[in-house]
C-alpha cells in the first residue's frame, strides 16, 4: 500500500483564494504515483499548489479540459491514451508534441487557454549520463508506442546516426517510422518486426525498451537474445515500477551501463513542473517520493 501523504504544516491550504491547482487525468490511474511525487515536490518547495488525481475516459476527454478551464486548474499530467485523444481539444501545441502527436502536460497560456506539451523527450535527455552523447550513433527501440516515439524524436533532435525500431507488431514499428521519417533530416531510419527475439546489431550504441507510455512493469518478455548485447551498450529501460526490471538485468549480465525508469519519470514530471510554474523542482526530492510509492 502507498504511504500515506501527511500536509506540511509549513503550507497553509487555505491562504489564498489564487491557489494554483494541477492535476493527473487519465482511464485507470489506481496505483499512479504523480499525484504522490507532484505533492510532495509542492511540500518541499514551501509552495502553495496542489494536485489531483482525475479519472476520466477517453469519450470524455473534451469534457474535461473544458472543465478543468472552468475551475482555473493550471496544468495538467496526461495519461494513458489520452495522450493522443487530448490532441483534438487543444488551441496548440508544442513542437516536440507536433512531431510525436501526443501530449502528456497540459499548460494554460496567456489567454488562458489550454497548450499541450510532450516532455517524455526532454525528460529522457536530462536523464541520459553527461558521459553518453548520442551523436551520431546507432540507436535500437524495443516498442512502438507513444513512448517510443516520444524518445525518438528527440534522439531526431541530438542528431544520432540512425534509428532502429524492434517489434513484434509490424504494423505499428512501420507505422512509427513513418511518423519519424518527415522530421528525420540525416538520420537514418529502418524498422526490423515479426519473429522475436531479435539480434542487437554489434554497433548499436543505445539500447532502450520503450513499452507504452506510463507502464510501471511491462508483463511481456523482452525479445532480445541476450548473448547479442554487447557490454559498450547503454541500456535504458522506460518502465519504472522496479530498480532491476528483465530488460536491465539482461543488460547488466551483459556488463552494460543502465539507466532505470525511475530516472527518466521524474525528469518528465519535473519538465511539467517548471513549464506550470517557472520554478525549478528538487529531481532528487521527487525520486525518493517515486521509490517510496512504490516501496523500492
Amino acid at each position: 500500500m502507498a504511504p500515506a501523504l501527511v500536509p506540511d504544516a509549513s503550507v497553509n491550504t487555505l491562504s489564498s483564494p489564487l491557489q494554483e491547482i494541477m492535476c493527473c487525468i487519465g482511464p485507470a490511474l489506481a496505483g499512479n504515483p504523480t499525484q504522490y511525487v507532484m505533492e510532495k515536490c509542492f511540500q518541499h518547495s514551501g509552495w502553495d499548489r496542489r494536485f489531483l488525481s482525475l479519472q476520466v475516459e477517453i469519450e470524455d476527454v473534451s469534457a474535461a479540459v473544458a472543465g478543468m478551464r472552468a475551475m482555473n486548474f493550471r496544468g495538467a499530467v496526461v495519461t494513458g491514451p489520452l495522450q493522443r485523444a487530448i490532441l483534438d481539444c487543444l488551441k496548440d501545441v508544442g513542437a516536440e508534441a507536433g512531431r510525436s502527436q501526443l501530449v502528456n502536460c497540459l499548460c494554460r497560456d496567456g489567454d488562458s487557454q489550454w497548450f499541450g506539451e510532450d516532455t517524455i523527450g526532454r525528460g529522457f535527455r536530462r536523464s541520459l549520463p553527461e558521459t553518453y552523447d548520442p551523436q551520431s550513433g546507432k540507436v535500437m527501440i524495443l516498442g512502438s508506442g507513444a513512448m517510443a516515439c516520444a524518445i525518438a524524436c528527440t534522439l531526431l533532435d541530438a542528431a544520432v546516426g540512425e534509428i532502429i525500431v524492434a517489434g513484434v507488431d509490424e504494423e505499428s514499428a512501420n507505422g512509427l517510422v513513418s511518423t519519424l521519417q518527415p522530421h528525420a533530416g540525416e538520420v537514418s531510419l529502418r524498422c526490423v518486426s515479426g519473429d522475436a527475439p531479435f539480434e542487437v546489431e554489434r554497433d548499436v550504441q543505445l539500447l532502450i525498451h520503450a513499452p507504452e507510455s506510463g507502464d510501471a512493469e511491462s508483463a511481456e518478455p523482452v525479445p532480445l537474445v541476450e548473448e547479442s548485447i554487447h557490454a559498450d551498450m547503454l541500456c535504458v529501460d522506460t518502465c519504472f515500477g522496479s530498480p532491476s526490471t528483465g530488460f536491465l538485468q539482461m543488460g547488466a549480465n551483459r556488463g552494460c551501463s543502465t539507466l532505470q525508469g525511475q530516472q527518466i519519470q521524474v525528469h518528465v514530471w519535473a519538465e511539467c513542473v517548471r513549464l506550470w510554474t517557472g520554478s525549478e523542482p528538487d529531481v532528487e526530492i521527487m525520486r525518493e517520493a517515486l521509490e517510496e510509492y512504490l516501496g523500492l
